[in-house]
């Protein structure tokens, strides 16, 4: 079942009619629907990310003070000094000695690679050059294996259309 409420709104102590979306499992017995309540918990997630296909940036379960433009084709934007993306259960079962993100900055921006929280472990860096055009930026990663909590933790204003494991 899905439905709005506005519990963000209530956390920011504002007012405006700012509704966030919610989803709770609706069970069957037979042909007839289960009574659901909204319970604000949510779903577990269905499957583990691979890591080894491109992922656009917009693909996360959590975040920190970014924005996303566009419509289809989306690019993460509005990152600004530590903020972060974080993906949920990413699949490392091949591991990774490196990330390349794509991405861009027009002042230039370090990309923390971390496991576990923003400032969890450390597994790698990435510079996005200066000059404000997207192009594809590499950084070399260790510890990768498994399932992890990957977060991409930002130094300051940057852009960043998709990531993929290697």
């Amino acid at each position: 079942m899905f439905y709005h409420n506005r519990s963000v709104e209530r956390a920011m102590g504002i007012e405006g009619n700012y509704r966030s979306p919610q989803v709770d499992q609706i069970t069957m017995t037979g042909t007839k629907i289960n009574a659901v309540i909204g319970t604000m918990k949510g779903i577990a997630q269905q499957k583990s990310v691979n890591p080894y296909v491109k992922n656009p940036a917009e693909m996360m379960s959590d975040q920190a003070g970014i924005n996303v433009r566009g419509l289809g084709d989306t690019v993460v934007t509005e990152i600004d000094k530590g903020d972060w993306v974080k993906v949920s259960s990413v699949n490392f079962s091949k591991g990774a000695s490196q990330i390349v993100l794509t991405a861009s900055s027009k002042s230039g921006c370090a990309v923390k690679i971390c496991t576990g929280s923003p400032t969890g472990k450390a597994v790698g860096y990435a510079e996005i050059p200066a000059g404000g055009k997207m192009s594809e930026v590499s950084a070399a990663v260790q510890g990768l294996t498994g399932n992890q909590d990957l977060y991409f933790v930002f130094s300051g204003r940057a852009e960043m259309d998709c990531w993929i494991a290697k």
